[in-house]
């Protein structure tokens, strides 16, 4: 099961890389504390984690998005800060076996 949704989550992430907002070196800059990003995701985007992977062994990756279609990819490192590395707008999530290669 473990390798499925990892499987899932590097295809949701080669797809955010592909289709990433213009603004991605603006969201770079846009860091704080992991609990603070959070929060400013909720309020003012409605965004709530969809999927969440290890980077490296340094930190993690999330992937946020709101039933209205935004969503951002926040990375935090090992002493809880977290930025957000991209964002956009219409995400659509693709059915599990479309993600999987040989499905």
């Amino acid at each position: 099961m473990f390798g499925l949704l990892k499987s899932a989550f590097v295809a949701a992430a080669l797809l955010l890389a592909a289709f990433a907002s213009p603004n991605i070196a603006e969201a770079r800059s846009f860091c704080a504390p992991r609990d603070n990003i959070v929060k400013i995701l909720d309020k003012r985007f409605s965004e709530k984690r969809q999927a969440i992977g290890l980077a490296n062994q340094k930190g993690l990756v999330e992937l946020y998005v709101s039933a209205g279609g935004t969503w951002s990819m926040v990375r935090t490192n090992v002493q809880g800060v977290s930025c957000v590395i991209a964002s956009g707008h219409a995400w659509e999530q693709a059915p599990l076996a479309t993600l999987l290669p040989g499905a």
